[in-house]
């Protein structure tokens, strides 16, 4: 008969950290990522009731509509072309141009109690997404990032 333990240092991870993102568009090279601050994933499972006679009768899962929000202090000269920024001669952008689909990757840090942040690491891929820019924010130079 086997045991349950509850607690055991050992057995609670956590993730910690994101680092090495790597930016895969399509058709070309992939390319690392540096800057990358967090990548907060959204989406929820949500279930369709149908009815029968006014009373429900069988619950369904819906498709999962995922959505990621990529921040970032920086980001690699080919993820311009992918929010819509193509730059038509040296120094020269033309913005709202059709962008095409992408791929990424980053790693976040597997933690415990016993070993720490160094456990192990945690491979994240996103594939297949298109760029909707929330915005951009241009500031003076200030002692804050």
């Amino acid at each position: 008969m086997s045991r349950l333990t509850w607690n055991a240092p050992e057995g609670r991870f956590f993730d910690a950290g994101l680092d090495r993102g790597v930016l895969y568009p399509k058709n070309k090279p992939p390319v690392a990522w540096n800057g990358l601050i967090s990548v907060d994933e959204q989406g929820a499972d949500e279930t369709r009731t149908y009815y029968m006679d006014g009373r429900p009768y069988i619950h369904r899962p819906k498709p999962r509509e995922y959505a990621a929000t990529i921040r970032a202090f920086t980001y690699p000269d080919e993820f311009s072309d992918l929010m819509g920024m193509v730059e038509a001669t040296e120094g020269f952008y033309i913005d709202s141009q059709v962008a095409d689909s992408f791929d990424l990757s980053y790693r976040t840090s597997i933690g415990n109690a016993v070993t720490g942040k160094d456990a192990g690491h945690r491979i994240h891929l996103i594939w297949n997404a298109t760029v909707c820019p929330e915005g951009t924010t241009h500031e003076t130079i200030s002692n804050s990032i």
